[in-house]
């Protein structure tokens, strides 16, 4: 029995092979492209958290140490102004330039130049503190002295103004206790007595204009302080918000990127969506007319389509032959 089968030599569309490879290879490429994309993304997101936690955090952490040490500059700056002990001035003001040496480089000029002040300013009022003392030392040994010389010169006539000048300086003594001094001696004429009340009376002259430069020089420290207390807050503000521009900035540039990306994937998706419409679907909707409508014409122009529908038909031309039943030759026994 013989079958007809349709021709299988025919050519295959010459377009649809290199199509589909150049789709596939489209989509294999897109897939890459998407897929370093999204490596990017994690990438930049893993370097903006250690550009966080190596960058931002350290300096958080010196920016605290910075504070604490301008709370303890400011102490020991009162160390320096209220203490009456000549050492432990000494070591406060030593403590406050080390601190100053050791203290972070800031962003804020302002800051740094606070830094040097405030150092300087603690170190001009050690200075003025033991000046401070190194007069009082000297009333201290001239005021039994002055004492004395009250007691010698009596209630009586007062030549000179002798007497007035003496009661003005023990009107207003400098501050400290008198030691007494076992070999005070007063002076022995009058031109010495002048002198000596002369030299107290400039001491006293010096000690108020002393005084009065310690109360300025500690105003001033203590505004310094207070400010320079203030700009290590503002200066850890700085850095945090140019910390955080960085990570805006990174942040709107992956926006971008994935809003490129989106319309990319629209676009190739729109594309893949039109070719396999033109491609596949209608051509087998249109198959699928031609065969239910049994017309031929109405087949796609497809070769593939038509080399199916010549089979299908072969195939449904054997089914309708009717087949022979086998003859037994009944003569035979």
């Amino acid at each position: 029995m013989t079958h007809r089968s349709p021709q299988r030599g025919r050519n295959r569309h010459p377009s649809l092979g290199p199509v589909l490879l150049l789709s596939c290879g489209a989509l294999v490429l897109y897939l890459v492209s998407v897929s370093h994309f999204v490596v990017s993304c994690l990438d930049q997101i893993r370097q903006a958290v250690e550009t966080t936690r190596h960058a931002y955090l350290p300096d958080a952490v010196r920016q605290q140490q910075d504070a604490a040490n301008a709370e303890r500059l400011h102490r020991f700056a009162a160390v320096v102004r209220y203490a009456t002990d000549g050492e432990a001035r000494r070591q406060a003001a030593l403590h406050v330039q080390t601190m100053v040496l050791n203290a972070s480089p800031s962003r804020a000029t302002d800051t740094r130049v606070r830094w040097r002040l405030g150092a300087r300013l603690v170190k001009d009022l050690a200075r003025l503190r033991q000046r401070q003392d190194e007069l009082a030392d000297m009333w201290q040994g001239q005021a039994i002295r002055l004492c004395l010389l009250r007691e010698k010169l009596g209630e009586g006539a007062d030549p000179g103004g002798l007497r007035a000048r003496v009661d003005r300086l023990l009107a207003d003594p400098l501050p400290g206790s008198v030691r007494p001094v076992s070999n005070a001696a007063l002076p022995k004429d009058a031109s010495e007595v002048t002198r000596w009340l002369k030299e107290m009376e400039d001491t006293r002259q010096e000690a108020r204009l002393v005084a009065a430069d310690v109360r300025a020089t500690w105003e001033r420290c203590d505004d310094v302080l207070t400010a320079l207390a203030d700009s290590i807050g503002a200066d850890a503000c700085l850095r945090l918000d140019g910390l955080i521009a960085d990570l805006a900035q990174q942040v709107h540039g992956l926006q971008r990127l994935a809003a490129w990306l989106m319309v990319l994937t629209f676009g190739v998706l729109l594309a893949v969506s039109v070719f396999l419409y033109r491609r596949v679907v209608r051509p087998v909707l249109a198959y699928a007319r031609a065969v239910c409508s049994g017309d031929r014409s109405q087949l796609p122009e497809n070769p593939h389509f038509r080399e199916l529908h010549e089979i299908g038909e072969a195939l449904r031309r054997d089914d309708a032959k009717p087949t022979a039943s086998p003859t037994t030759d009944e003569g035979e026994t």
